[in-house]
């Protein structure tokens, strides 16, 4: 089991070595086999060295969730839901993220929407 980081920084391991990061930085991360893309609110890409799943263990529950078994997402970038869209979250930069039928409810929760 890995360690949740001690503040709010992360170093993301990538072929030339490490970039370091604010977790409030990234919006989301999409699996890709055994690498995962990182989406940063800067409109940077990172190909990571480390799964999906690697990456889950260490960000903090509080601000990341697991949507699909290909993302997560920085809860404080989601932006809208919309009712017609149920399996589909905006993200503040415009991107659309699945949202699993099986996590939708629990993904409520987190957002604490009201009247749900």
């Amino acid at each position: 089991m890995n360690p949740k980081p001690p503040n709010n920084r992360i170093g993301l391991p990538l072929a030339e070595g490490y970039h370091l990061i604010d977790l409030s930085e990234i919006i989301y991360c999409r699996a890709d086999g055994n690498r995962t893309w990182v989406q940063l609110s800067d409109e940077r890409l990172l190909s990571v060295n480390r799964s999906l799943k690697e990456l889950e263990s260490i960000f903090p529950d509080d601000f990341f969730f697991r949507t699909h078994h290909s993302n997560i997402v920085n809860l404080t970038h989601v932006c809208k839901w919309l009712k017609k869209d149920s399996g589909v979250i905006h993200m503040t930069n415009g991107h659309e993220i699945q949202v699993a039928r099986s996590r939708r409810k629990a993904l409520k929760t987190r957002l604490n929407l009201l009247g749900e």
